[in-house]
């Protein structure tokens, strides 16, 4: 049981737009919502892209986990270490953790740690010792696991999570064994393999939901979206509805932003660039188009003639989803991934953003406003965007190269 090194907390208080305006460095003033967060300092040192929140003790509060170590809650003064821990320079990459999920997969009663690691190695779950010291049993998913933002989630709709991503060049999802809970899991390819070769380790922009209204989970692309077939018996292929959706960012979601009773896609359109968008699903005479929605523009600051852009930072290497300001719209959640490609996207060396864009007016007329939460943090190759202190406020959770930090909502 260790303490963090260097852990601070302090509130960093983000008052309304009617009041104060807030400069941030090599960008234009941003006018601020009304939105609160207290800051607190996990750790400093870089161990991890990924995080997660469970209650790893069974003691009611949600802790945090980001790569070697848990931080248990409320306060998160202590931190438990899962595996040997190494601290990473920030000119490496955190090879053991760029994605974490948490779930019960054993089905014992306990969070287990659920780990994707660099793209191209393998996936891994760290078994939840129950209370009892020392090192978490590790077991392997699927080794070989492609693409930058891989998700935990359920594509069959049985209730059951399955590992979505890419391997041996075919896009699909990875089924867990019915009977030991410890066994590798079995991959089911659902891209066609004459189709587009793009699945490779570094593919970027991947995310799951139901884009036709059929009650069934698709497959979210930068190209198109794939659509699950009435039955997954067989392993067919998933038709490919081609469609321009970025060049490749990171998670992508699907929400009836216009409120015209069909699914629009949510997405960075750049992960080392910049660029976030909606598209409207529309239906024509030739097919089903998704016109591109302007949230941040996708060309670096510089390009822009007349008046500059409200907030413009590249590097967005992660998106979440929830309702930050309860008022039930569905709002976005990102920010800069600080080094993403150790020095060498545009833009590297801004200030590491964390923003929450808040979804205003949702239908044909909704537009999408920054609020800053941070200017030194920013987010990894996933941010986390959830109630963790069980107050009814959206919460946020980040680790990368800055460290690891939580962002409680006041």
């Amino acid at each position: 049981m260790l303490a963090p090194p260097g852990l601070l907390t302090f509130v960093w208080f983000l008052c309304s737009a009617a009041t104060q305006q807030l400069a941030v460095p090599s960008a234009p003033v941003v006018e601020l919502e009304s939105l609160h967060f207290e800051r607190i300092v996990l750790d400093v040192d870089y161990h991890s892209e990924g995080v997660g929140v469970g209650d790893f003790d069974r003691d009611g509060d949600l802790d945090v986990v980001a790569g070697p170590y848990w931080y248990e809650a409320p306060d998160f003064l202590e931190r438990h270490a899962i595996y040997p821990a190494f601290a990473y320079p920030i000119t490496f990459y955190a090879f053991d953790s760029f994605l974490t999920f948490v779930e019960d997969l054993n089905a014992d009663g306990w969070d287990d740690m659920f780990v994707v690691g660099f793209p191209g190695t393998a996936a891994k779950w760290y078994e939840n010792p129950k209370g009892r010291s020392g090192p978490w049993a590790v077991h392997v998913v699927l080794d070989g696991v492609d693409g930058e933002s891989p998700l935990l989630a359920d594509v069959d709709g049985d209730g059951i999570s399955e590992l979505v991503c890419a391997h041996q060049g075919r896009l699909g999802f990875a089924e867990r064994d019915p009977v030991d809970a410890t066994a590798p899991w079995t991959f089911h390819p659902v891209s066609d393999p004459a189709g587009p070769t793009l699945w490779g380790p570094f593919f970027h922009g991947l995310g799951l939901g139901d884009v036709n209204g059929d009650g069934r989970a698709d497959l979210l692309t930068a190209i198109g979206w794939l659509e699950q077939p009435p039955s997954l018996a067989g392993d067919p292929i998933w038709p490919l509805h081609p469609a321009m959706l970025g060049l490749g960012g990171a998670q992508m979601f699907v929400q009836d932003v216009d409120l015209d009773g069909d699914g629009d896609v949510l997405a960075g359109w750049a992960a080392h660039g910049y660029g976030l968008h909606w598209y409207a699903r529309s239906e024509t005479p030739g097919g089903t188009v998704f016109e591109p929605r302007t949230i941040m523009p996708a060309a670096p600051p510089s390009t822009f003639g007349g008046a500059a852009a409200p907030l413009q930072f590249s590097q967005l290497h992660a998106l979440a989803w929830a309702d930050v300001n309860g008022d039930g719209q569905l709002d976005l959640v990102t920010g800069k991934t600080f080094y993403a490609h150790n020095g060498t996207d545009p833009g590297f060396d801004d200030p590491a953003l964390l923003v929450v864009w808040l979804l205003r007016n949702g239908g044909q007329r909704a537009d999408y406003r920054p609020v800053i939460v941070d200017v030194d943090s920013g987010v990894g190759r996933q941010v986390m965007a959830r109630d963790i202190d069980l107050d009814g406020r959206v919460d946020i959770v980040t680790s990368n190269k800055k460290g690891t930090y939580v962002f409680l909502q006041r």
